[in-house]
């Protein structure tokens, strides 16, 4: 398996628990959403984590506009999940805010997986790419325990 595949598999898992919160929203299930919303927020943040402890720093100098970039969204997403979180507790999460995420979130997988994702699956770069899965399916197994 390479990074694109293994990193998008977890990209189709976000945008699927992302449809099925946008759903609670829409029928004000407030139980699943604040289930829903926790398990991405979890998983978003371990991805976005896992980006930025093995393929960020090692990338950085040979490609940082492209990695401040990357960098800048990933805290964009952080705020984000922040303020989404806070809707949701109080019960005023709407939809608009779950279609706007997911609409940014696919643009950024494109942005990954013409640039860092593909950088990474390059023959030089196969420590990386390994301490990465690693790291992965540690979390991936964390999020089956907590759930």
């Amino acid at each position: 398996m390479n990074v694109r595949e293994s990193l998008g598999q977890d990209h189709k898992a976000i945008g699927r628990h992302l449809s099925y919160l946008a759903n609670a929203v829409e029928g004000a299930d407030f139980p699943t959403i604040l289930e829903v919303f926790r398990e991405i927020d979890r998983g978003l943040r371990a991805h976005m984590e896992g980006e930025e402890r093995y393929l960020f720093g090692h990338f950085e100098e040979q490609y940082p506009t492209e990695i401040r970039e990357l960098r800048f969204e990933h805290e964009h997403f952080k705020k984000t999940l922040d303020e989404l979180v806070v809707q949701t507790e109080i019960h005023t999460l709407r939809k608009e805010s779950i279609d706007d995420l997911v609409a940014r979130l696919r643009t950024h997988a494109d942005k990954e997986n013409r640039t860092l994702y593909k950088w990474s699956d390059e023959p030089p770069h196969l420590a990386e790419r390994n301490a990465l899965f690693e790291f992965l399916e540690e979390r991936r197994m964390a999020l089956r325990d907590e759930a």
